[in-house]
């Protein structure tokens, strides 16, 4: 059995269907053919990575709470942002070889 070509079968579908359709359907396919949701998730979790752990930084230093408290709320919130990220990148990654291969 050959393998599947997702923007191969969009571009056959797109091509006899309406023309708002069918440029839809492209523009999509051409998204999809070059990962840029993918791409855009890694970057928007890297930022939102460094966002927090900058927060982290800002937030051990005014605070007044004794050390394991703020350790503690470092991370509760950069905890769940650590994991995001490694999933996004593992996703991308899987990703990314799949389409290469």
């Amino acid at each position: 059995m050959p393998d599947s070509n997702p923007a191969g079968e969009a571009l056959a579908v797109a091509t006899k269907s309406p023309l708002l359709i069918r440029s839809a359907r492209l523009f999509l396919a051409y998204l999809d053919g070059r990962a840029v949701v993918h791409v855009a998730t890694v970057f928007a979790t890297l930022y939102m990575t460094y966002e927090g752990f900058e927060w982290a930084k800002a937030f051990a230093v005014i605070s007044t709470k004794d050390a394991v408290s703020v350790g503690a709320i470092i991370i509760a919130v950069t905890g769940p942002i650590s994991a995001l990220q490694g999933y996004v990148l593992k996703n991308y990654g899987d990703n990314r070889g799949g389409a290469s291969q």
